[in-house]
């Protein structure tokens, strides 16, 4: 979400993505963001996120975001792996 344009935003200064698009064709289990997200954690190397719904028609597929999971396995925005 960094990288969408807002008024605040100084011109040439938007945030973007590091890394190579992971393969589209076949990929294997995982999250497609797990070499490129610096909250990146081992679960995201090799399980796919299941689709969970925000509401008002939004969805996200990460782990952060699933509140089943171990404490110790679930990545969180304040540790950062990357």
């Amino acid at each position: 979400m960094a990288a969408v344009p807002s008024a605040t935003h100084q011109r040439g200064k938007l945030a973007a993505i590091e890394g190579t698009v992971p393969e589209l064709i076949d990929p294997p289990p995982s999250c497609r963001f797990n070499g490129r997200c610096p909250y990146a954690v081992e679960i995201c190397r090799t399980v796919d996120p299941a689709d969970i719904d925000l509401g008002e028609g939004h969805q996200v597929a990460c782990f952060i975001y699933e509140t089943g999971l171990d404490p110790d396995v679930r990545p969180t925005r304040e540790r950062r792996t990357q």
